[in-house]
């Protein structure tokens, strides 16, 4: 009981000293990256995948602030960020940019539905899933683009040992192509990711 108290009081701390700058115009003169920031518990990993992607090509990018548990203060800080870059986004990318945004994500997210579906299909990760399915853990996968719109990478992550250590691991690393519908193992090294 002790310990959980501990624990929970150690994680507010930290979650309110992590966003204790946030909305906060740095030293150097006003923030110009169009990174948004977010709260909350995450959504569906396939949608969130495909907002990645959507963003990264877009030259935006998303930063998790806290979880579920948020202060009225951190989400004005938030919402008063998040007001100055939308209106730089807007600048970029005019006034319909959301509506071009959310077009760009659901095309995205029918690529990244069809990657998934091959994946599943993989024996090594048919094998994987089950092993750790057992252990009441899962296989996900993280995808991104690599050269061209045509060959993505895939990572088939979860839960892992490495070390006699519990950590987030990469188990495979494929190439895939969606105009062939190719897989191609690139690594079966299990490697830790964060």
């Amino acid at each position: 009981m002790r310990i959980s108290y501990f624990l929970v009081m150690s994680l507010i701390v930290l979650s309110l000293s992590a966003c204790e700058n946030i909305g906060k115009k740095p030293k150097s003169g006003r923030d110009t990256s169009l990174t948004i920031l977010t709260y909350g518990l995450p959504g569906p990993r396939d949608l969130r995948n495909a907002e990645e992607i959507t963003a990264n090509r877009w030259g935006i990018s998303y930063k998790s602030v806290a979880g579920c548990i948020v202060s009225q203060s951190l989400r004005d800080s938030v919402k008063e960020h998040n007001s100055d870059v939308y209106e730089r986004i807007e600048k970029k990318f005019g006034k319909n940019w959301r509506s071009k945004f959310e077009t760009n994500v659901n095309s995205e997210l029918i690529i990244v539905n069809r990657i998934t579906t091959f994946l599943n299909k993989e024996n090594t990760n048919i094998k994987k899933r089950l092993e750790l399915e057992k252990e009441s853990n899962g296989l996900h996968y993280t995808i991104r683009p690599m050269k061209n719109d045509t060959i993505y990478e895939a990572l088939a992550t979860g839960w892992g040992e490495i070390n006699g250590k519990s950590e987030y691991v990469m188990y495979y690393k494929y190439a895939v192509n969606i105009k062939t519908s190719s897989v191609k193992m690139v690594s079966d090294t299990v490697r830790r990711l964060y």
